[in-house]
């Protein structure tokens, strides 16, 4: 059970523990909801825990799913991933194939998701799937890969980059969504923001955190080769790369990602990437991470 509570710290709202793999606990926790936003995923990009990946993902929507019928609940929002749609190299909207079995243990777990909720929804449940690109914004405590990666540039402690690039969308916007979805909307959603290439996400955060940005940039390729003979390394004492194989794989995404349906019906509207940046910098900032 994940214990790291300070994001819900002094919001108004009950905070409940419960463990989705527990259904002597997560049926209590959902009795009395009128809705159910589940959020809950085990996030790899090291290839590593692949049973754990599994279980939480997979094996924890299921449960709640199931807790969610037996205790009446009204709505069910599941936020899902881009990474469970195949990216085909043309565009990808909601109507778009799944990836089928191949990929990363993360973007196997999460097209099963999908493929479990549509299920559910097909059964009569009342429940609407969310799709977010990459998170990226303030409030990130823990904090997350894309995070760490700003950090360490505003530390200047990161000597180059990779090509290749990825959508960003912010996670204050995702939530907007996801609050949105509560009383509208039907099906799937992908909440997409901005393609960038990860130099020119670079050169923007450095010019709002005024350090120089890296010169250097590896190709994809290169980086993988050396992503590869770091990550044991990594697993021997316990840390973890900012760069692995499967988050440098993913920066080869190649499809145009259309929104316009959770324009059209959440009324999703993705701030500017800069003001996305600027806020994350001041918060970091605040909260002395930088």
């Amino acid at each position: 059970m994940h214990t790291d509570t300070r994001a819900l710290e002094n919001l108004p709202c009950e905070v409940v523990k419960t463990d989705i793999l527990n259904k002597s606990q997560l049926f209590p926790a959902l009795k009395n909801a009128s809705a159910v936003i589940h959020s809950a995923a085990h996030i790899s990009i090291t290839g590593s825990n692949r049973e754990k990946v599994w279980k939480v993902n997979v094996e924890g929507t299921k449960n709640v799913i199931e807790a969610t019928k037996a205790c009446g609940v009204e709505r069910l929002i599941y936020i899902g991933s881009i990474h469970a749609f195949k990216d085909c190299g043309n565009s990808v909207d909601e109507n778009s194939p799944l990836i089928d079995g191949t990929g990363s243990i993360y973007d196997i777990t999460k097209a099963e998701g999908v493929k479990t909720v549509r299920q559910a929804i097909n059964d009569g449940l009342n429940a609407v799937i969310l799709c977010p690109t990459a998170l990226i914004g303030p409030n990130d405590f823990k904090p997350s890969f894309i995070g760490r990666f700003l950090i360490s540039l505003a530390k200047k402690r990161v000597p180059a980059l990779v090509n290749g690039g990825f959508d960003w969308v912010d996670a204050r916007d995702v939530a907007e969504a996801a609050l949105s979805a509560l009383t509208k909307g039907n099906g799937t959603y992908i909440l997409s923001g901005k393609f960038l290439e990860v130099r020119s996400l670079a050169k923007l955060w450095c010019e709002t955190a005024t350090v120089k940005c890296p010169d250097l940039v590896f190709s994809l390729e290169i980086a993988i080769i050396g992503a590869k003979a770091t990550l044991p390394i990594g697993r021997l004492l316990k840390f973890n790369p900012l760069f692995t194989p499967e988050a440098l794989k993913a920066l080869t995404w190649k499809s145009k990602i259309l929104r316009s349906k959770s324009e059209e019906e959440l009324n999703f509207k993705p701030r500017p990437l800069e003001e996305t940046l600027y806020d994350t910098y001041k918060w970091f900032r605040e909260h002395g991470y930088l």
